[in-house]
């Protein structure tokens, strides 16, 4: 095959899979949970307000408020203070015989 011919398939197979991952993105979402009802290794999407915060070279920690709270872990580079509200997506574990998630992302909800 020519060179121009592997480029033009190259180019419009990364451009439908960008669309395919796109609409999938569209259809799939997590449903909104409470910190009572949260159980290791799924997914979550939680609304609530920060509490404490604690920013390391490596993540941030920080408490989220609900009627109960959680401890929260997100390794990118956020910036939060105390009494923002936030929506999170990540995933529960348990560590230390707590309960805590590891977030994928953080919306400002201010």
């Amino acid at each position: 095959m020519k060179e121009s011919t592997l480029l033009k398939i190259a180019i419009l197979g990364a451009i439908l899979g960008s669309l395919v991952l796109f609409a999938l993105g569209q259809l799939l979402t997590i449903d909104q949970s409470t910190i009572p009802q949260l159980k290791d290794d799924g997914q979550v999407r939680l609304e609530g307000t920060i509490g404490r915060v604690r920013v390391t070279n490596a993540s941030t920690q920080f408490t989220l408020l609900q009627s109960n709270s959680i401890a929260v872990v997100i390794f990118d580079p956020v910036n939060l203070r105390r009494g923002d509200s936030v929506e999170i997506t990540g995933r529960v574990e348990t560590k230390n015989g707590k309960k805590q998630i590891i977030a994928t992302e953080v919306k400002s909800l201010d």
